[in-house]
């Protein structure tokens, strides 16, 4: 049975948009070098920085794990960088993969 994708909620969305903005920017790099380098249209990533799978409709993005990767390595962090406080309840601690063995 393939299981349902649930839809994100709107706030995390925008956040998560919010978040992989504020990186390009920090790190000096236009919209049209990122969608280039992740694959998408500079477009696409217009919309992934507004929180949005449509302008026209407003529905949140809902991002699938294989556009978070290349977007991430488009902007040269990691995954857990890219999402850093945005899926992680507030006051759980990060567990690196380093903490793990000691």
């Amino acid at each position: 049975m393939v299981p349902t994708l649930q839809p994100i909620d709107p706030e995390v969305s925008k956040a998560l948009g919010a978040r992989i903005r504020e990186l390009r920017i920090t790190r000096k790099k236009p919209q049209e070098q990122i969608a280039h380098a992740a694959g998408i249209s500079r477009n696409h990533l217009q919309n992934i920085e507004r929180g949005v799978n449509d302008r026209t409709s407003g529905t949140p993005w809902n991002p699938h794990l294989s556009t978070l990767l290349v977007i991430s390595d488009a902007l040269e962090v990691s995954l857990s960088e890219l999402t850093a406080d945005i899926f992680q309840p507030p006051g759980d601690p990060v567990v690196e993969a380093a903490d793990l063995h000691h």
